[in-house]
């Protein structure tokens, strides 16, 4: 037993403050703080795979888990939440971090009663989200004065082309609850995947580049990234508002010629420039869930 908890009579075991490895050995009296004991095991009716937590469901079953506490939550002088990270455990104790699988949200409550903090509620599978076993980044925030909220943001590479996605979710006094009904763009670039992507993004708004290329067209490079952050509002909850800024490539053929390769392959007379990106968009709460009620997405999609 951690140092600190306590049980008492018909009363069950407590913590005297919010230390997360105290709260989590409440909740699972196996797991200890050191890397090589974070394994446990919960019910869940998802199966661990497919990007941001787009799954079929599937009939509850145990599940193994690497986890660790991330996050604890103040909700009211009296109620606190734990937020979880975890990442799914295959029957050989092999870690299931593959590219499509993602990682596991959890959340547990608790309550103070004579200055000892007891659990009160779980909600083992709050969401799966991000890639290679990762949730992604976790962010607590502000929806207004009473409500707080979770930002989580994730993202990989395929084949050269990345991007990132954020989720937001409420944290209220008895369960994790969506509050976007689509994940959210914000971060692209396929400097990886065009040759010399790069380079022509670092050049100078308004110079021209003029080359030779074996392509009349060809993927355009882009890089494009978003801040963003919530504006409190007088009568509601906050304004998430997100600013982008990048960079996307323009191109030009401006003449065509014949080659004297056998195969009778065509080469093009470009000119590339770059533009800048900028732009707002703004999400609201309607309804039960933040909505875009100006601006647009200027994360390129791929």
């Amino acid at each position: 037993m951690l140092s600190g908890l306590t049980a008492c009579g018909d009363k069950p075991p407590a913590s005297p403050n919010l230390d997360r490895n105290n709260l989590m050995q409440l909740v699972f009296p196996t797991w200890r703080p050191a890397d090589n004991q974070h394994r446990v095991s919960v019910t869940a009716a998802w199966a661990p795979e497919g990007p941001l937590g787009d799954k079929e469901s599937k009939d509850p079953t145990a599940v193994s888990l690497d986890i660790e506490p991330i996050h604890v939550v103040r909700l009211s002088p009296a109620r606190a939440v734990m937020l979880t990270a975890a990442t799914a455990v295959m029957a050989d104790g092999e870690l299931m971090d593959s590219h499509a699988s993602s990682g596991l949200i959890g959340a547990y409550w608790f309550k103070e009663e004579d200055g000892k903090w007891y659990p009160d509620g779980r909600q083992d599978e709050a969401a799966w989200n991000g890639f290679m076993g990762n949730v992604g980044e976790m962010t607590i925030v502000k929806l207004d004065p009473a409500k707080f909220g979770l930002m989580v943001e994730a993202g990989s590479c395929w084949q050269g082309y990345c991007g990132n996605w954020g989720n937001l979710f409420a944290l209220e006094e008895r369960q994790v609850t969506s509050l976007l009904e689509h994940s959210i763009p914000l971060f692209a670039n396929n400097e990886g995947a065009v040759e010399s992507c790069s380079a022509l993004l670092n050049v100078k708004p308004g110079q021209v580049v003029k080359r030779t290329e074996e392509q009349e067209s060809r993927n355009t490079c882009y890089r494009v990234e978003t801040k963003w952050q919530f504006k409190p509002r007088k009568n509601g909850m906050a304004d998430l508002m997100l600013n982008f800024d990048g960079e996307e490539e323009r191109r030009r053929v401006v003449h065509v010629e014949e080659t004297e390769e056998p195969d009778g392959n065509e080469a093009y007379q470009v000119e590339l420039s770059v533009e800048n990106v900028t732009g707002k968009q703004v999400y609201r709460f309607r309804n039960g869930h933040y909505v875009s009620v100006s601006g647009k997405n200027l994360v390129p999609e791929f």
